[in-house]
């Protein structure tokens, strides 16, 4: 009987622990006693929280959640998708307009202008890029129509003459003309534009400017200097907005007219872009077309609007 009575209180001793283990569980995660914060003596509890964000951010929250699972379900559908290397290239082309190199340099700006990390930064990239990729799948282009366009439009498909230069700048013509002298003297070009260049990107990308051409990307003036020079030729001192530059021609390209076939992809896409639903229209049927269900009451109306669900 002794070994019944031990056993039977090692049981009841085990159900008070476990008991007491799911009490406090309970406690813990129940919403309206479990504390996400203390205020003094006051608490904020998990369901303080939840409402909270439910009345402020919910109905918001829950519209790009659908959007996303409804657009990555369509595209896994369509067999389309987006890859990493799509990103990335997309990336340095934000970084190559911004004139940043580094991914912490494109990150601050991202913080910045869209108060949002780089990394929801990139998913929403990809989303959009997803999207184009339905709204663009199953739309065809004939070689004939894109033979048309450009027969049409030639004149779009010059490429313009350009230079690949490097130079040195200055504040003062005369100190143009000394670095210049020195040059012809017989100096290395960068060993004296690193001495004396008042270009403050020099320690970044060093002298060199590449593909001068027309086209605003490069200061007017010294586009004009650029271009008038050969190939190895040294020029005067070139005024610009910046002060007085002295530029070495490397390398001349003429402007000349592109084949069909080097800008055939590009047509392609530029009159798909035109003959395809755009992305408000190819959103609005996926919305209506999936099978949503709001079943929080509080937001329902407000996401369903939204969605254009209603």
């Amino acid at each position: 009987m002794r070994g019944n009575n031990t056993t039977i209180t090692v049981l009841v001793a085990i159900i008070v622990v476990l008991a007491g283990g799911l009490a406090l569980t309970w406690y813990l995660y129940n919403p309206e006693f479990a504390a996400v914060a203390e205020v003094g003596d006051d608490k904020i509890t998990v369901a303080d929280y939840q409402d909270y964000m439910t009345e402020y951010y919910g109905a918001y929250a829950l519209t790009q959640l659908i959007r996303s699972k409804v657009i990555y379900d369509e595209a896994a559908r369509l067999g389309v998708g987006v890859t990493g290397e799509e990103i990335d290239a997309e990336l340095e082309t934000i970084k190559s307009a911004y004139g940043v190199a580094s991914d912490q340099e494109l990150e601050n700006i991202i913080l910045n202008s869209y108060g949002i990390p780089l990394a929801d930064f990139k998913e929403q990239l990809r989303l959009a890029y997803t999207l184009n990729k339905i709204r663009l799948h199953g739309v065809e282009v004939s070689d004939d129509e894109a033979m048309q366009y450009y027969a049409e439009n030639e004149n779009e498909y010059v490429e313009l003459e350009s230079a690949d230069v490097r130079h040195i700048l200055t504040s003062t013509i005369d100190q143009a003309i000394a670095a210049r002298e020195r040059i012809i003297a017989g100096e290395d070009f960068d060993t004296v534009a690193m001495e004396v260049s008042e270009d403050t990107g020099k320690e970044t990308h060093g002298t060199d400017f590449t593909d001068v051409r027309r086209d605003g990307s490069y200061d007017e003036d010294f586009v004009e200097g650029a271009l008038m020079l050969e190939e190895g030729e040294l020029s005067e001192p070139v005024e610009t907005q910046f002060g007085y530059h002295i530029i070495l021609c490397e390398a001349k390209r003429p402007a000349r007219q592109l084949e069909f076939s080097e800008v055939k992809e590009g047509i392609t896409d530029e009159l798909k872009e035109q003959v395809a639903p755009n992305r408000t229209e190819v959103l609005s049927r996926l919305m209506q077309e999936a099978n949503i269900k709001i079943r929080l009451d509080d937001i329902r109306e407000d996401v369903e609007f939204e969605l254009g669900i209603e």
